[in-house]
């Protein structure tokens, strides 16, 4: 099937298949028209492939993760790490999420209290990743920017 008929069936954009295809994750037949330009054939399998990159992403797995998990060579060690890193984002997330609950109830918040709010809260929480306190501390600044 094309790649127009993928999309209906997946949800997914044109761009997102193609960056897929590129990172290895699926392997649809390549017919290279006389333009040059690549013609995609997906089988129901592909389909497949797709709708669970697409379930893994939606649960916050990255593309490498994903391609990992999906060539089958994970170790207990790696999958270990998985584990602890979607364990510190979840720590991550219900510390933004109270913070965020209680900065809600303030009159004027302004990215200042709330960055130190987040950072006084964090340094309660032992992390996996050291980088991983610059993300939530990034996803709460956005959100308040927003407000």
């Amino acid at each position: 099937m094309r790649i127009k008929e993928v999309i209906a069936l997946t949800g997914l954009t044109d761009k997102t298949i193609r960056y897929y295809i590129s990172k290895g994750l699926v392997f649809p037949n390549n017919n290279v028209s006389y333009s040059g330009c690549s013609n995609y054939n997906f089988t129901d399998d592909d389909v497949k492939t797709l709708n669970r990159i697409a379930v893994l992403r939606k649960a916050g797995f990255s593309v490498s993760q994903i391609d990992l998990i999906k060539k089958g060579t994970n170790t207990k060690e790696e999958i270990t790490s998985l584990l602890e890193k979607k364990e510190a984002e979840i720590t991550l997330d219900e510390i933004v999420i109270e913070v965020l609950k209680e900065y809600n109830k303030t009159d004027n918040p302004d990215f200042c209290s709330l960055s130190d709010a987040l950072e006084s809260k964090m340094n309660e929480v032992e992390l996996v990743e050291e980088k991983e306190i610059g993300r939530a501390a990034n996803i709460a600044a956005i959100i308040i920017i927003s407000i």
